[in-house]
């Protein structure tokens, strides 16, 4: 057996696997795929545009489909559903939940209706056993933004990959002496206009009677580096745009 000896050296650089291109344009799969006799596969359709209105759902391309069992509108299973889905317990008394049914039969409501949230939290917020999905699942609920005394470190760093901005109460200043209590609709601004690691932003606090409390906020991305992930959405973004300008697409 013939042994060749490579002169080149990976050590510390990225090396662009062949199927990187395809993986990145979603057509990749997996080598463990099994299609399995007898089991059928569901795919859900979403309108690509928020509070569309349904006037009528034509199915018979799908159902014509080579391969395909059954098609159904949300008209189609109406009348089979008692109510809607449960989506959450009731975290407050005065909590509003829109019925959430599992197929749109009128109005497709629910895609564009994610309310932007804020966390208002107090010392370290993050302490504990904090990994990655502790800021994810806050991203995929919807959480834009933290504005807290202070971070646990990792946790702080991990909200930045994950698109979530850190906010600071300035020194002095609390969710107590601000007279918050997290039942405010929320407005940041700055944003727009430029962030800057350790800069300052205004954050605008609304009640429900309409009375308005504007505060500074310290803006908690400690470098460009996170002030770049910030930007893109979040180090995955970041990542993958990076990936496509370098032509693996």
């Amino acid at each position: 057996m013939a042994v060749v000896e490579s002169t080149e050296s990976y050590v510390g650089s990225s090396v662009p696997r062949r199927e990187d291109a395809s993986l990145l344009r979603g057509l990749g799969t997996y080598v463990d795929n099994l299609t399995l006799p007898g089991t059928v596969y569901m795919a859900v359709v979403r309108s690509p545009y928020p509070h569309a209105r349904i006037v009528g759902v034509n199915l018979d391309a799908a159902r014509a489909a080579e391969g395909v069992v059954a098609a159904f509108g949300g008209a189609d299973l109406a009348g089979d559903w008692a109510g809607p889905m449960p989506c959450a317990w009731p975290v407050t008394e005065d909590i509003k939940m829109p019925p959430h049914f599992p197929l749109a039969a009128d109005e497709a409501r629910y895609q564009g209706d994610g309310v932007p949230l804020a966390i208002l939290a107090g010392r370290e917020y993050g302490s504990g056993s904090s990994r990655d999905w502790a800021a994810k699942g806050p991203n995929l609920l919807g959480v834009k933004a933290v504005i807290a005394e202070s971070y646990e470190r990792i946790h702080r760093s991990n909200l930045v990959g994950m698109g979530v901005l850190p906010l600071a109460y300035e020194p002095g200043t609390d969710r107590a002496s601000l007279g918050l209590t997290g039942k405010e609709s929320f407005s940041v601004t700055g944003i727009a206009s430029g962030l800057t690691p350790g800069g300052r932003v205004s954050v605008t606090a609304r009640d429900e009677s309409g009375k308005a409390t504007t505060f500074p906020a310290i803006v908690r991305l400690n470098s460009a580096v996170e002030l770049d992930y910030y930007r893109h959405g979040g180090i995955l973004q970041r990542v993958l745009r990076q990936f496509l300008r370098e032509g693996l697409s």
